[in-house]
Formats: structure tokens, C-alpha cells, sequence
């Protein structure tokens, strides 16, 4: 899906992709003030109604190396579900990516107000009607079109998830819908490439609290699930710790008296506020504890040495700091301290791991400890 204004980005793509068989569709009133929406509609109109699912992919994408090829993979592993194939680096979904990444779960759940559309899958008889939906009144006049589809789920009761690791990455180019001001928008969990054997389960990630490290503050806060259908709450961690027996003065003690983040935190402090850098800090550590206490922490193979993470959950993690901090920096500067915020989000994440969380918090984060059942992973209703 493009403008007039990117034909030639969307050719490009096409042109890159010749295995896909990729069609190109255009904003039908380009002389319209922004409304993606209405390329939306056309995209999804255009499914061929003869396959079981279809692609929708906006034209400003990167995909993995050998896309197709996993792309059926994770669609055979989720066949009922709305898919997402990225998820932006600082939105609230990256939050669950990245818990997902750490335990294993090929599956986010989206937890934000949209459900991301840089890369979609949907079964065929979902996109005609959600063709249906945007053409009879569903779409608000100016609403972004990752709202709209979001809400068309709820109302249909369809399951909306990420793919674990992402394998649609967003390209910085300039935006035609307005969301130049957004700032850099990656993925936050890319892996490129990523291994041709590499398995989807069908586990979607099951938590009612996942760790999140706000974009527009830098401050560390947790998405709590109060009641299931609702919106997520933001909660301060500090507090929410508080209440559940910890601190995050504990939590943060073996971090911060650990040689090597001592070090890191030395040598970026100049350029970094350090109260970022222990927000990022207390964030990894957390998250990490969260993982553990789902109690799937041991498929990320959790190692003290940060760079012994398994690969999708080292890159998930990798995108945290960046993730936050270009809403506060340059990029440039962001780039040239890349390396050691990543090794501070992967050493804290890995002391956290060792954590002992208080037996009276057990319970809070996994609302169904362990897998959840293949019948409820697979029902366009979800786990929930």
C-alpha cells in the first residue's frame, strides 16, 4: 500500500521481493488531506478470496531474508489470529515483545491502543470483513488506520498479536501521514537474518503485568491488566513494587555495585542523564524478573554474562534503551554509546534473572503460569 508520492518506494520493494508476487495499491484520493485508512481498505479489498490468508505491507519496509519462507511458518503456527509482524522499539507492544522474546513465546498479545500495521497478516474471510467494517461507518474520519483495525478486532473478537522476533523492520524515511515528529520508529525485535530452521510455536505470551520503560518520561512504570478486555494501567514500578515486596532499591543494588555497569554507567554518564540510565537499568532488571517468574526464563538461555543471551532475546533487549532515548537525544549520540547500553540493559536483565522474587508477588505477573493450552493459543478469542 503507497501514495503517488512513493510509487517508486513501493516498486522498489515489489521489484526486491519478485518470490512474493507483491501487487501495489494506491491511495485512492491522494489529493485528499492524510487519511491511510483509505489505502488500508483498498489494501485488504484486494485479497485474493481463493487463499486461506493475505499480506498487506505499507510501502516504507524492510523484510527479513527468506520472508516467505518464515512468514508461512508463523502463519501456519497462528492461523486464526490478526498478525503483526513489527512492532515500534518505544510503543507499549515493544513491552511485551520483548517479555515475550525472554520467554520464549513465539506470540505478543497486543496490549497498546493499536495493533501495528507496517506488516500484516489476515485470514481472507477476516479482511473481507474488516473491507466491510471501514466501508459501513467503522472508520473515524482522520483516525489512524492502526486504531481502527484494533478496534474492529475487539468488536469481532479476534485475537491481535506480534510475531516474536518481529521480521518486518520500518524504514526511516520521511512520513506522508504525519508522524514525521514521531521521531525514529524500529523495530523491537528484528532479527535479520534469522535462522531457516528457526521454530514458531503457537505460545502466546500470558501475563497481566509486563515491565515498560515510557518514551515520552524515560521513567520505569509497569502495563497492569486490572480486568481482562480493559485497558492496561500505567503504574509507577517503584510504587507497584512497594506493594508487591520489593523495592527497587534492592532490585537495583547488585546492578549497581556490579563492576561492569559501574564502568558503563561511568563512561556514559557525560552525554546521559544517569537518571535514564538507571531507568533502563531498573527496567531490564525487571523484566527479566518477570520472565523468571513465568517461569520460561531458561529458554532464553539466561546467562551473567550479558552477551550470552540467545539471539531474539538479546535483540529484543538491544532495542529498550534506543527505544526510550530518542525521545531525549540525538541519534548520533545514541549511536556512539549503542554498544554500552546495550551491555547495560543485558547485564541488568541478566542479574535480574537471578533475582528471588517475594513468594507473597508470586501469582501477580502470570496470570496462567507455563504455556497456556494449544486449543486457547490458537482461538481467534486468545488465552484470555
Amino acid at each position: 500500500m503507497t501514495h503517488p508520492a512513493r510509487a517508486d518506494v513501493a516498486a522498489t520493494l515489489r521489484e526486491n521481493h519478485p518470490e512474493l508476487d507483491l501487487r501495489i495499491v494506491m491511495d485512492p484520493e491522494p489529493d485528499q488531506p492524510p487519511w491511510v485508512v483509505r489505502t488500508f481498505r483498498e489494501g485488504w479489498q484486494a485479497a485474493d478470496r481463493s487463499a486461506s490468508h493475505h499480506l498487506l505491507l505499507q510501502d516504507d519496509v524492510l523484510l527479513c531474508e527468506d520472508f516467505a519462507l518464515h512468514l508461512n511458518h508463523a502463519v501456519r503456527s497462528m492461523p486464526h489470529a490478526a498478525i503483526s509482524l513489527f512492532a515500534d522499539w518505544s510503543a507499549r507492544n515493544s513491552a511485551m515483545v520483548r517479555l515475550a522474546a525472554l520467554t520464549g513465546a513465539s506470540w505478543a498479545p497486543v496490549i497498546g491502543r493499536f495493533a501495528p500495521t507496517q506488516g500484516m497478516v489476515l485470514p481472507s474471510d477476516v479482511a473481507a470483513s474488516l473491507v466491510e467494517y471501514l466501508s459501513n461507518g467503522g472508520a473515524i474520519p482522520g483516525e489512524p488506520e492502526d486504531i481502527t483495525v484494533l478496534r474492529f478486532f475487539k468488536s469481532r473478537g479476534i485475537q491481535s498479536v506480534i510475531a516474536v522476533p518481529n521480521i518486518v523492520e520500518h524504514r526511516d524515511i520521511p512520513s506522508i501521514a504525519g508522524n514525521t515528529d514521531l521521531g525514529l520508529r524500529l523495530s523491537a525485535c528484528f532479527s535479520n537474518p534469522l535462522s531457516a530452521d528457526h521454530e514458531w510455536n503457537s505460545e502466546v505470551l500470558n501475563t497481566s503485568v509486563v515491565p515498560y520503560l515510557r518514551w515520552d518520561t524515560g521513567e520505569a512504570c509497569c502495563l497492569v491488566e486490572s480486568e481482562t478486555g480493559k485497558p492496561w494501567d500505567f503504574v509507577k514500578s517503584r510504587p507497584w513494587l512497594t506493594q508487591h515486596g520489593m523495592t527497587a532499591e534492592v532490585l537495583l543494588a547488585p546492578v549497581l555495585r556490579d563492576r561492569q555497569v559501574s564502568r558503563l554507567l561511568s563512561c556514559m554518564s557525560t552525554d546521559i542523564e544517569p537518571r535514564f540510565l538507571e531507568e533502563i537499568a531498573l527496567v531490564g532488571v525487571l523484566t527479566a524478573l518477570v520472565a523468571k517468574d513465568l517461569g520460561h526464563c531458561s529458554r532464553a538461555r539466561v546467562s551473567p554474562q550479558p552477551k550470552e543471551w540467545a539471539p531474539i532475546a538479546g535483540q529484543a533487549l538491544d532495542s529498550l534503551a534506543p527505544g526510550m532515548l530518542r525521545s531525549f537525544l540525538d541519534m548520533s549520540v545514541i549511536d556512539e554509546h549503542r554498544s554500552s547500553l546495550n551491555l547495560l540493559t543485558r547485564r541488568s536483565s541478566a542479574l535480574g534473572s537471578q533475582t528471588t522474587w517475594p513468594r507473597s508477588a508470586l501469582g501477580t505477573a502470570s496470570k496462567t503460569p507455563g504455556q497456556p493450552p494449544a486449543e486457547a493459543a490458537q482461538s481467534p478469542r486468545g488465552p484470555h
